[in-house]
């Protein structure tokens, strides 16, 4: 459980009646790879380096990895995901969302109608589409909402009943536009509602500053 990972998946497992399995201090490569071989039907969820870590060990116990359903990653390079694909058969599902979305806003997964697996791949490296209970938009530097044509660019803002209204003890507004959460990511969003990250504002977000997460297409604070 990390940051995002620990405020989401509980309530998914708890709503589903799920088994929930931590590892505590065991993130080493080995040990869990330990807990994945003896979990039934798994569906490991971290970080971007952390299935880096992961990634040299299951190559020597390969037909224990079958039993992993996929591996849910919050953020960090797409190469991860293709080799976890080519190597291991494990699809890696990279989701977006910040602390102020409680937690998850985006979750890159290929539309139904999308069959050939080098498309689905396209999707899958995208930021995300926009998940249910969040408005998403992005709005340029003047402030003028913009067309969810995939080209057309501008600062990532939410909306919601689970995303953030105010800041405790901290009274200032340029964090939010007209009621809008501006989380300080840059991006674009295509018509079927596929959100990509291309950068940053000036004007970064303090919970992202904190976070010292490097920037890439998809990752979470």
């Amino acid at each position: 459980m990390f940051h995002a990972n620990a405020w989401g998946l509980p309530y998914v497992c708890w709503s589903v009646g799920a088994d929930i399995v931590m590892p505590q201090q065991y993130l080493q490569a080995a040990p869990l790879a330990e807990i994945i071989e003896a979990t039934d039907q798994p569906s490991p969820g971290c970080r971007a380096h952390g299935a880096r870590r992961c990634a040299p060990q299951p190559r020597r116990r390969r037909p224990q990895l079958a039993e992993v359903d996929d591996l849910r990653r919050l953020g960090g390079a797409a190469v991860v995901m293709a080799g976890y694909d080519a190597t291991f058969g494990v699809p890696v599902v990279q989701a977006w969302g910040m602390t102020e979305t409680s937690p998850m806003a985006a979750q890159a997964r290929a539309p139904r109608w999308v069959d050939d697996p080098a498309d689905q791949m396209v999707y899958r490296q995208r930021t995300g589409r926009v998940m249910q209970g969040v408005e998403i938009r992005i709005c340029n530097d003047a402030g003028e909402e913009q067309p969810w044509d995939g080209e057309s660019t501008g600062e990532i803002e939410g909306a919601g009943p689970v995303d953030h209204r105010l800041y405790y003890l901290d009274p200032s507004e340029e964090k939010f536009h007209d009621g809008w959460l501006r989380t300080g990511d840059v991006g674009s969003i295509d018509p079927d509602g596929f959100i990509q990250i291309s950068g940053s504002s000036e004007r970064r977000h303090p919970s992202r500053a904190a976070s010292g997460s490097a920037r890439s297409t998809s990752r979470t604070p």
